[in-house]
């Protein structure tokens, strides 16, 4: 991956420094997925290996909660991988060892396979696990020193990267041609067709109040409501906002930007 590549990737997935080791927890998610369904020991599983062994933090934990919730599309899974392989190489991502993650990534398979619910590996687990190995494999080649990975070079990286958080935030949204803008405050915004909300879209599809925006510890968020929300095309519960997604609720697109720049 070149830095613009891993720039745009990270942006994709909804990661930043700070909640970027939760990548290492999303091939066990993909593992949980690949019969179709989360089942309930499995969960538990990644939810104590992501804190015991993982330590993907708080922030890390919200995304993956948000990731066993609703399934990730094969697309993300994989950009996810490509992504953590990039930035296993990178200093301030931190080590994880690839044959742990992997012994991680069977026990995931095992907790709800089986007669009694142990042992047994389904034949999509098992090649799900496959391509997670080749994705991480000690044999893949290293990103090439003209291509450091990441170096917070760009305005974007920057805000990635950055330990700076800024405290302002604009949802933009269009209607029949004119651009509505409305900043999103300590207080909150909810957003659907009901005449109580801070912003009121009037498109098929939109619930009442659909979604809320919030800031909470000096981090801004979408959660759903009475509606599904989804993110740069993903299905979430709840998501932090770095800046730049686009959330669609019903026909509704909208675009959360940071900073006053947005206005």
């Amino acid at each position: 991956m070149t830095e613009e590549e891993l720039e745009n990737a990270m942006a994709h997935l909804g990661v930043d420094r700070f909640t970027a080791r939760a990548l290492t927890a999303l091939p066990l998610a993909q593992v949980a997925w690949a019969d179709g369904s989360v089942h309930a020991r499995e969960r538990e599983v990644i939810m104590r290996t992501a804190d015991e062994q993982l330590g993907i933090g708080e922030e890390g934990a919200l995304l993956l909660v948000d990731w066993l919730k609703y399934r990730p599309s094969k697309a993300y899974f994989e950009l996810g991988l490509q992504t953590l392989s990039a930035l296993s190489s990178h200093p301030d991502f931190g080590p994880f060892e690839r044959d742990k993650l992997l012994d991680a990534a069977r026990l995931v398979a095992q907790a709800a396979g089986g007669l009694f619910g142990f042992y047994s590996i389904s034949g999509e687990e098992a090649k799900t696990i496959e391509n997670i190995a080749s994705f991480i494999s000690k044999d893949r080649p290293k990103p090439k020193a003209s291509t450091p990975v990441p170096q917070p070079q760009t305005q974007r990286m920057t805000m990635l990267m950055s330990t700076q958080e800024t405290l302002t935030g604009v949802l933009i949204y269009e209607v029949h041609g004119t651009r509505h803008k409305h900043e999103v405050s300590r207080d909150g915004l909810t957003v659907g067709t009901s005449d109580e909300c801070g912003v009121t879209v009037a498109q098929p599809g939109v619930k009442a109040k659909h979604c809320r925006l919030l800031l909470r510890r000096r981090k801004f968020y979408v959660e759903e409501e009475d509606g599904p929300v989804y993110l740069n095309g993903e299905r979430i519960g709840q998501r932090r906002l770095l800046g730049g997604e686009r959330i669609h609720i019903g026909d509704a697109q909208l675009t959360f930007k940071m900073g006053k720049g947005g206005m």
